[in-house]
């Protein structure tokens, strides 16, 4: 879990929102058992607090579509920060994004990884 690994390097705030509570019970375990300062949230990514953060990872259902996550996490990105965000190869619609512009994008199979940061 890329939270996780943040914080095992020194990030300051790590905030994990996940929607299935299965999921956000394990997360929690392993939190719990590395004795981790992770603030883990059961919700939808996409609603988060009004905060702005230097990162962001999202890792959204394959059939939802990436641009709509991305726009909608646009806000939750600080000008100078990146959003990182996993999704079905080639299902971004870079020319549809709001506010961001594609920094770099590396594919893995079916899996596309791709950061963006804001316009400046």
């Amino acid at each position: 879990m890329l939270s996780l690994e943040a914080w095992s390097r020194g990030a300051a705030r790590v905030v994990c929102v996940e929607r299935d509570p299965v999921a956000v019970r394990a997360i929690r375990g392993n939190v719990s058992a590395l004795g981790a300062e992770v603030e883990v949230r059961r919700g939808d990514a996409r609603r988060l607090d009004n905060a702005r953060y230097d990162l962001v990872f999202a890792d959204p259902p394959y059939a939802d579509d990436p641009t709509v996550w991305a726009n909608r996490l646009a806000a939750s990105v600080r000008p100078e920060g990146v959003l990182v965000l996993e999704h079905r190869a080639g299902a971004l619609t870079p020319r549809s994004l709001v506010g961001l512009l594609v920094d770099w994008q590396r594919r893995y199979g079916d899996t596309e990884i791709t950061m963006l940061a804001p316009k400046p």
